[in-house]
């Protein structure tokens, strides 16, 4: 295909490109997990497999008008330190949003497309995740308390000091995820398996459950 081809960035494409960055993750991946310049690439490699459309100014609208938006396109919206607590957000394409400090607690975001999306320090206590898309995403200081990340791809996330006590993270892909320095032990559901292919900073451990060793480090 010609570099000038008009629909080099159709559908088409991006479905390509996903499935490289797909492909490229156990590259980028070290026994330790993935290093920082891993991470950063596989998000830098997702933003250009999305569309360049931002999110929908109706989906939008229609979100804080009812706190509810299933499958809505979501994409790279400004919702920083909004109260979308209960909020019905299934299947939601937040993909890259700004997220900083938001109130989901309680919030359906299971199925969600959460890539690169930034949650960091966002109140997420009690919500479901199950089987959302955060590969890349920022959930330093997170409160995830309670909530449900069974099945969810937690890949390449950052999870340092977040609040995961009593967090169902069952099944969740943690390869590359820094679980550095959480504030709550975390849960007896998790796996060696899941824990190795995690890291963190050797200084700052999480608390992990009894027979578990610490991952290795994210600097490796």
């Amino acid at each position: 295909m010609p570099d000038d081809d008009p629909e080099l960035f159709g559908s088409d494409a991006h479905v390509a490109m996903q499935s490289t960055v797909l492909r490229m993750g156990p590259l980028l991946r070290g026994s330790a997990g993935f290093c920082t310049a891993g991470r950063l690439a596989v998000i830098s490699l997702l933003a250009l497999s999305a569309s360049a459309q931002a999110a929908d100014d109706v989906d939008l609208k229609h979100l804080k008008a009812t706190n509810s938006c299933f499958r809505c396109d979501l994409r790279e919206a400004e919702l920083r330190e909004v109260n979308l607590s209960g909020a019905d957000l299934r299947e939601a394409n937040l993909f890259g949003a700004e997220l900083f400090a938001a109130h989901l607690s309680g919030a359906d975001l299971s199925g969600a497309d959460l890539r690169g999306a930034n949650l960091a320090r966002t109140r997420l206590r009690g919500a479901n995740l199950h089987e959302a898309d955060l590969r890349g995403a920022d959930l330093n200081g997170a409160d995830l308390h309670e909530s449900n990340l069974s099945g969810a791809d937690l890949s390449g996330a950052d999870l340092s000091y977040a609040y995961l006590g009593g967090a169902d993270l069952s099944g969740a892909d943690l390869s590359g995820a820094d679980l550095s320095a959480p504030d709550h032990q975390l849960t007896s559901e998790l796996t060696q398996q899941q824990v190795s292919s995690a890291c963190s900073d050797p200084e700052r451990p999480p608390r992990l459950p009894s027979g578990l060793e610490s991952p290795p480090s994210c600097a490796d």
